[in-house]
């Protein structure tokens, strides 16, 4: 599936999260109309016999009033066929009957929902305006009219803690979700976390605890059949503050994290490990941190690697030591 992403930076918005500065991501930027209407145009001419979506980010696309949301709609419509649809981004509080039927009705196919968590002690400490229930109500609704589900997490929030995180995972309908984004908690300069982060009221996550947590919920979306589509917040602009678990390619070294662990199980002294040859740069690559990990969880100095060509992308496979 290609995407055309379209950024509608807090538009249709009820309010401003306390973790949210969009103007901290290099690539989060409105376009005006006149430039995104050629760009889209090109975009589907050249790509015409492609599943493709034009995709509305960066803001509530469902809390925008009609006019608005037919405004950008209009720049779609005449490329909607049986290859092109459209992708919305928007608040578990704004997927009411109506909007659906807007959506139903405007070649809207998957609906993205920014739960964030599902712990109501959570959410109520992240002013996110909503319960775990309305969240849930709201996925199940999306799925009922046939749209595909997307939800979007965000592990570290103020409140969250290992007992929260197994809380969503157990409240999380497998069934009903089909894509999955993790964004674990950066706490940007000049958002209200910034000042709780000052006062030392709330702890980020270490970026190994942000590792392991997308690693889980990879876990959890392969056992039940979700694709992981993005894990870590965009690439931040040049010079921005920021506390928290932040890394340009965190989801390679989640990636890592993962190979690792099936290492872990079924490694012996000795050993060396057949991993994918397109692979081996999540251990090796990165100044050496996952390989240091490899190291300290097998208590070997160095475990050796060995390219395999034969082995799809993560597996792997062991070769007895002499």
């Amino acid at each position: 599936m290609l995407i055309f992403p379209v950024f509608i930076p807090l538009k249709g918005c009820p309010f401003q999260c306390v973790y949210c500065d969009q103007s901290s991501f290099g690539s989060v930027e409105e376009t005006p109309l006149e430039l995104l209407s050629g760009q889209i145009r090109a975009f589907c001419l050249k790509h015409r016999t492609t599943q493709k979506q034009i995709a509305f980010y960066g803001g509530t696309f469902t809390g925008l009033s009609i006019p608005e949301r037919d405004k950008y709609y209009r720049l779609a419509e005449p490329f909607l066929d049986e290859k092109t649809s459209l992708r919305i981004s928007t608040r578990p509080d704004q997927v009411g009957e109506e909007q659906l039927d807007w959506c139903q009705s405007h070649g809207v196919t998957t609906i993205e929902l920014g739960i964030q968590d599902l712990d109501d002690k959570v959410l109520r400490a992240s002013q996110r305006g909503y319960d775990s229930q309305t969240a849930l109500d709201a996925c199940l609704r999306v799925k009922a009219r046939g749209f595909e589900l997307g939800v979007q997490l965000l592990p570290g929030l103020p409140g969250f803690s290992p007992a929260s995180f197994l809380l969503a995972a157990r409240r999380m309908r497998g069934d009903i979700v089909d894509i999955l984004r993790v964004y674990p908690l950066v706490i940007l300069r000049g958002t209200p976390l910034w000042e709780m982060w000052e006062k030392g009221e709330i702890t980020p996550l270490t970026l190994e605890e942000a590792i392991g947590i997308c690693a889980d919920w990879c876990d959890w979306a392969d056992a039940n059949n979700v694709q992981v589509i993005k894990i870590g917040i965009p690439s931040l602009a040049k010079g921005v503050e920021y506390a928290g678990p932040y890394h340009p390619a965190l989801g390679e070294l989640v990636r890592g994290e993962r190979l690792i662990r099936k290492i872990e199980s079924g490694y012996q002294p000795g050993m060396s490990v057949r991993i994918s040859a397109g692979e081996i740069s999540l251990l090796t690559g990165h100044r050496g941190y996952n390989l240091r990990k490899l190291s300290q969880r097998t208590g070997e100095k160095q475990v050796k690697l060995v390219p395999d060509e034969s082995l799809p992308k993560g597996e792997i496979g062991f070769i007895a030591g002499s």
